[in-house]
């Protein structure tokens, strides 16, 4: 009996050890003042009508917003964004950035932060942070600085051939199984065979950044999975 509970204990644990998403509850309503509530969604007209506000007079970078990570309620309300960026220059590459932007009581809209991210942060040491802070000092810095190795070719998946790389290895994927809507291929990077990351919603609703590595013999593993921590590039609303 002893050395079922143990072999019982031994299997829990390792289950926590092992590459994979979570499987963590979404708690709908869960928007207070002050907090961030889960968001996962995919650009709506009223989103896209705020995003697009803010940017209106900005020139120099044009920025697509690909899913509205997170909200925030604040004297009004803060408005978190992924998006993909590239500066208006010939020859220029994509980045992707944590944008945040603020939405006052009279509906006045404001930009508190844009945070290039750094897409292959989450492949090292399990205490590094899901993003690299880049105080860069001009567009063209910030996307020099955001990439390490991998290239920005956002996909939208629902768009995509079903014989693409991206989608071929994604289906392979035991994340196929658990029910994850992928929405977009975000990079990748050539390595002895492919690194992929992927924006999706889990099967509980959270948005997550996915990692998969396809080697040279068409195998798909999972790299790592990671839950959207919110807020985590945001300046408070003054």
């Amino acid at each position: 009996m002893k050395i079922i509970i143990s072999l019982i204990l031994f299997a829990a644990l390792l289950a926590t050890l092992l590459p994979g998403c979570s499987a963590k509850e979404k708690t709908e309503g869960s928007q207070t003042a002050g907090g961030w509530a889960i968001d996962g969604t995919e650009m709506t007209d009223e989103t896209k009508d705020i995003f697009n506000k803010a940017f209106e007079s900005l020139l120099g970078v044009t920025y697509n917003p690909l899913m509205l990570m997170g909200r925030q309620l604040v004297n009004g309300t803060n408005y978190e964004f992924l998006a993909e960026a590239t500066v208006v220059s010939p020859d220029q590459k994509p980045y992707l950035c944590v944008i945040t932007i603020h939405k006052s009581l009279d509906g006045e809209v404001s930009i508190l932060n844009i945070q290039p991210i750094s897409v292959g942060a989450l492949t090292g040491d399990e205490e590094e942070a899901p993003f690299t802070e880049m105080a860069a000092e001009s567009p063209e810095a910030a996307q020099g600085a955001a990439m390490g190795g991998w290239t920005v070719a956002v996909l939208p998946m629902k768009d995509a051939d079903a014989e693409a790389p991206e989608v071929k290895a994604f289906a392979a994927s035991e994340l196929a199984a658990k029910k994850h809507t992928t929405l977009y291929c975000l990079a990748y990077q050539v390595v002895a065979g492919t690194n992929y990351c992927y924006l999706a919603v889990s099967d509980t609703g959270f948005p997550e950044l996915v990692y998969l590595y396809a080697d040279l013999e068409g195998n798909v593993s999972v790299s790592d999975c990671r839950t959207w921590e919110h807020g985590s590039f945001t300046t408070p609303a003054e």
